[in-house]
């Protein structure tokens, strides 16, 4: 969404990303002139000039001018005109000093044609206005023989009660014929006292004014328009406007050329403009002149204030100068200034967007992305989420930040499952100083020595996979898809990683103590625990321990705005459990963890991130069935200051609470046969269903069957 506006929106579900690569904040690229491809409708092929300034792009994206005070300083207005209701907010006769309608009505024409570039309703009749949802605020300073006869003090008093008035764009298609070649800082003192001090304060009060070039076709703009060459203190709040033929986009022949306004003046459309008329409520008339090209300027200024209430006035001026098209013929700035006007170009960010934030760090939005690990869920917890970021002028763009979270959609992991089924005796040799597993492949999946053998103490030294291999806990390996053990899902590393790890048992009568260090290139830690065996048939085990981990948080992974730091820690606690009595074993485990990460982007107040696990585990002969919850994040909240609404000509920083746990809860039913054919052979089956797979609470039930024949050779 671009530009102004409030913003909003909770988290919850929301489309994600079906590739890491599409994961990423979508926004205008400053060079992408693509959106100018928009078709002109009826009303703006009806006005004219739209076609090279583009403002109906604009309108498109919602930018209309709501809100924005525009002095019309001209010949007065056709207030009965149909285009014009609901957009005059005051009218002003500067002969009189009157407020009333009828005392600014418009004899000549021109103030009403000017009138409706400016702010025509946008209503797919007759012709459309620049700012169509902006209001007018009418100032008539020609007399009732439609002569500009008024004293230097009266227009004056024009341009202040529209100030007051709360107007901030003063258009002024008029001028004088001299240039400040031929008329001094010293003769406008004399002569323009009351213009000048009305100026001064005006443009100290971050008001704008805009003038037509003139139409003399001489090589620079008349006198109001090149005023900051006599007083630079002007030229921040100030434009002068040259015009452009619709045909041929250069200038019109009738036109003065920018000349020494150069740094302040732009070109615009002024060419067989269409627009509103003296002769009826629906009446148009066509005219050419810098008098049309000026209102296309201010209308484009009400625009960019709309969109971007954080700028200034003066800064809107800016933003229009350095957007302007400057390339081909409108290089030449003796001609046409800084160049086309372009209000679609306007409207983009300028440079690198940034997330509004009170984060002391600077937070790019571009290559930024999310992506979220299994335990989190697979669906978007911050889709819906708006908040506004900032371009190098400090504009603000409303930006999705669930467009930049990667989720997969949950899918079986049927290679992994079928490794699982895959381990077991068959792949297994031992001896006397340890034992050894390969794998389906056959690599080296893992291998243990024991280093130290006491009928009360033992040290094992190996490279494992995974630590039931390490404890020699054998007799649920290669049964089931769901990797049964009593171990923490924490220790679980990527597919071919292997630790290096240390295991020390102390035997106590009934109570044993181990204790193991375990390290790999991603990941290190260290694991005690406590086992009793209570009776012949039952012990229980009691494991805490502490990891860090250098792959992200849980799986998960950020970049630029989402950074989630290399690593993060984990704490972890087990409680687990198993009952056997001839060829029947009962297992059960429950696990809970606490981790924290290192973000320094919109997480890095993400506080800690608990998660848990468990599993029952039955065994049978052949048979097994096994109920498991994977690992799941329970709680992952996080506070945030972003700015989703204005407040007044600030982006309204406020407190956003951010809940990254997933609303569902995966349950995982096993059932698991297992068959030896021999010696050297076995055939296993799997049969597993899952309720809301992914941990999502609208996912549909899933199933999958897996057949595993193992013949070794």
């Amino acid at each position: 969404a671009l530009g102004g506006g409030g913003g909003g929106g909770g988290g919850g579900g929301g489309p994600v990303a079906d590739d890491p690569n599409d994961a990423i904040l979508r926004f205008p690229d400053p060079d992408d002139n693509s959106a100018k491809l928009l078709p002109l409708g009826t009303e703006y092929l009806f006005t004219g000039g739209y076609e090279l300034s583009y403002a109906h792009v604009a309108h498109e994206r919602g930018i209309t001018g709501a809100g924005q005070r525009i002095a019309l300083i001209d010949s007065g207005l056709n207030a009965e005109h149909s285009q014009f209701s609901g957009r005059i907010a005051g009218h002003f006769n500067v002969f009189n000093q009157s407020t009333l309608a009828a005392d600014s009505n418009d004899q000549n024409g021109h103030g009403t044609h000017v009138g409706g570039i400016l702010a025509a309703n946008r209503d797919d009749a007759g012709s459309v206005g620049y700012a169509p949802s902006a209001q007018l605020l009418n100032v008539r300073f020609t007399d009732d023989l439609d002569v500009i006869s008024a004293s230097d003090a009266q227009i004056a008093s024009g341009m202040n009660w529209a100030r007051q008035q709360g107007a901030i764009w003063f258009n002024n298609s008029w001028g004088v014929s001299q240039t400040t070649n031929d008329f001094s800082r010293a003769a406008f003192v004399a002569t323009y006292p009351e213009l000048l001090s009305a100026f001064r304060n005006g443009v100290l009060d971050q008001r704008v004014y805009v003038w037509a070039a003139g139409n003399e076709a001489i090589s620079n703009a008349q006198l109001f328009a090149a005023l900051p060459v006599h007083f630079p203190e002007l030229s921040a709040n100030w434009l002068a406007v040259a015009n452009v033929d619709r045909v041929t986009g250069e200038l019109h022949s009738s036109s003065n050329a920018c000349g020494n306004a150069a740094a302040w003046c732009l070109a615009a459309p002024g060419t067989a403009i269409q627009s509103t008329w003296i002769n009826g409520p629906d009446s148009y008339a066509i005219l050419t002149g810098t008098s049309m090209a000026a209102p296309a300027v201010t209308g484009a200024l009400a625009l960019v204030s709309e969109s971007f209430p954080t700028l200034s006035s003066s800064q809107v001026v800016q933003r229009l100068l350095i957007t302007a098209e400057r390339s081909g013929v409108y290089a030449n700035s003796d001609l046409y200034g800084q160049g086309l006007l372009d209000v679609e170009r306007a409207t983009r960010p300028l440079g690198e967007l940034q997330m509004v934030s009170s984060s002391t760090h600077a937070l790019p939005l571009a290559s930024s992305n999310l992506q979220l690990g299994p335990a989190f869920g697979s669906g978007n917890p911050l889709a819906g989420v708006q908040a506004f970021a900032s371009d190098s002028q400090g504009a603000g763009f409303l930006v999705d930040l669930g467009q930049a979270v990667y989720s997969p959609a949950y899918r079986h992991a049927s290679t992994n499952a079928m490794q699982n089924l895959g381990a077991g005796q068959l792949n297994m040799t031992a001896n006397d100083n340890g034992w050894y597993y390969r794998a389906a492949d056959g690599r080296l999946a893992s291998q243990v020595s024991t280093l130290a053998s006491t009928a009360d103490y033992q040290l094992r030294w190996g490279q494992v996979d995974h630590l039931d291999v390490l404890n020699g806990e054998h007799a649920w390996l290669g049964r089931s898809q769901l990797h049964v053990s009593q171990h923490a899902p924490y220790w679980r590393q990527r597919t071919e990683e292997r630790s290096t790890a240390l295991h020390q048992v102390y035997q106590q009568g009934a109570l044993s103590w181990h204790l193991t260090a375990l390290g790999s290139e991603m990941r290190q830690g260290l694991l005690g625990g406590a086992s009793l065996a209570l009776s012949e048939h039952y012990s229980t085990r009691l494991e805490w321990g502490q990891m860090i981990n250098h792959d992200g948080l849980l799986g998960s992974r950020g970049r630029g705005f989402y950074d989630l730091g290399k690593g993060s820690q984990t704490r972890f606690v087990s409680l687990s459990g198993q009952w056997q009595q001839g060829d029947v074993r009962l297992l059960h485990s429950a696990h809970w963890g606490r981790s924290r990460g290192e973000g320094q982007g919109l997480l890095d107040r993400l506080g800690n991130v608990d998660s848990s696990s468990w599993q029952l585990a039955a065994q049978w002969q052949d048979w097994g069935l096994a109920l498991q919850q994977p690992l799941r994040v329970e709680s992952a909240r996080s506070q945030v200051m972003l700015a989703q609404d204005y407040a007044g000509n600030q982006f309204d920083l406020r407190p956003v609470n951010l809940d990254l746990s997933p609303d569902g809860r995966q349950l995982d039913l096993e059932l698991f046969w297992r068959r030896e054919m021999g010696r050297s052979s076995d055939v296993r089956l799997s049969w597993i269903g899952s309720r809301q797979p992914g941990h999502q609470a609208k996912a549909a039930p899933m199933q999958a069957v897996l057949m595993h024949w193992q013949q070794q050779f």
